[in-house]
């Protein structure tokens, strides 16, 4: 719930932060917020701490979905439509390759491990954003 609650509060103030800082400044943030939170959940397993790391999260991830969106729409060889259906189908693999991935990690090397895989992904965002032009 303190995830789901951040991520839709993220979404109504993303756009201003964008707008004032630039899309690679809050990107990278977002990045290093998504890998801060899981981190935070993997060092500290309890109630209060995995509660603030789950809020930390859903801000982080709050402004990367509609941004890599917004990126995709505005392409500049690529059709707006073909674009945005490219984006929805790999994020929609995702959501659905996504959960059963991370279980069968979790199984295999426990949930601490997961959670420390999937932050590492914030980590690659933070990274990767400084290579993509579109993000300028």
């Amino acid at each position: 719930t303190s995830f789901m609650i951040m991520m839709a509060s993220g979404r109504f103030f993303g756009d201003r932060l964008i707008n004032k800082f630039g899309r690679k400044n809050v990107m990278q943030i977002s990045g290093i917020m998504i890998s801060f939170g899981f981190y935070m959940a993997v060092f500290f397993p309890y109630i209060i701490p995995c509660t603030l790391a789950f809020m930390i999260i859903g801000l982080g991830v709050s402004t990367v979905i509609p941004t890599l969106y917004s990126i995709a729409g505005k392409h500049p060889t690529i059709p707006t439509g073909e674009a945005l259906t490219a984006v929805s189908s790999v994020s929609f693999l995702g959501f659905l390759m996504g959960p059963p991935i991370i279980g069968h990690i979790s199984e295999l090397f426990g949930l601490q491990f997961s959670f420390a895989f999937i932050g590492m992904f914030g980590i690659l965002i933070a990274f990767l954003v400084k290579r993509v032009k579109a993000m300028e």
